[in-house]
């Protein structure tokens, strides 16, 4: 049986540092987790994005930013 603790411990400090992040911060928290030619594949209208900072700014930043307390 295949252990994947290692590989879900990263996502869960990726989601950690894109909670944490100050604002316009995520596009940093995503560079550390992804590599540089990242290509990110979502819903519609979002298709495909590439790059950290695209997927930064037209997804998770407007998501955070939806999603306030």
């Amino acid at each position: 049986m295949i252990n994947f603790q290692r590989e879900k411990n990263l996502v869960r400090e990726l989601h950690a540092e894109l909670d944490s992040a100050a604002s316009g911060g995520t596009a940093d928290a995503l560079t550390n987790y992804t590599a540089p030619n990242l290509l990110w594949r979502g819903f519609h209208p979002f298709n495909e994005i590439s790059g950290a900072d695209a997927v930064a700014s037209r997804f998770w930043d407007p998501l955070r930013n939806s999603l306030t307390q």
